[in-house]
């Protein structure tokens, strides 16, 4: 595990106020409960490949569930229609007592003349943004949420 990757973990529960010390059940009780969505994209279809995305993604999952006890759902290598899916499963599923943290590690872009950032999915093409997941997708689907804190980091350039 990269040293970036744990500290970026160890931050992330910090700024939801958990503390490694204390037992899941008491965050739980006290916070609610906490959930991630953590993405790794390595294996592009039609860009360069990453090498430490996955790497990044399965440390971040591993921490936050076996340290901080989050119930982690881990997307490796996902597609657009994978990604979206369970963003819409979380919006269904969440409740105003929950919390979500959203890691996002694997390529991204922005489109200058609009000025809009795009995640990118293994399945995307460099010059179609017809799979791209525009900030603002991301940005309706979180507020539509019930959950009562959702924190989204992103690892992506």
């Amino acid at each position: 595990m990269r040293w970036s990757t744990l500290a970026a973990a160890g931050l992330l529960a910090l700024l939801l106020g958990l503390s490694p010390g204390r037992a899941a059940q008491e965050d739980a009780l006290a916070f609610g409960p906490f959930h991630a969505l953590v993405i790794g994209n390595n294996d592009y279809q039609h860009l360069s490949k990453l090498k430490t995305a996955v790497a990044d993604a399965e440390a971040t999952a591993r921490l936050l569930g076996e340290r901080y006890g989050f119930k982690v759902k881990l997307l490796t290598n996902a597609t657009r229609e994978q990604i979206l899916g369970e963003l819409n499963r979380l919006r269904a599923e969440l409740t105003a007592e929950d919390n979500l943290l959203i890691y996002y590690a694997g390529h991204g872009t922005i489109d200058r003349q609009t000025n809009t950032g795009f995640w990118v999915p293994v399945d995307s093409a460099e010059d179609d943004d017809l799979k791209w997941i525009a900030t603002e997708d991301l940005s309706r689907r979180v507020k539509a949420m019930a959950a009562k804190h959702v924190l989204v980091v992103a690892d992506s350039c």
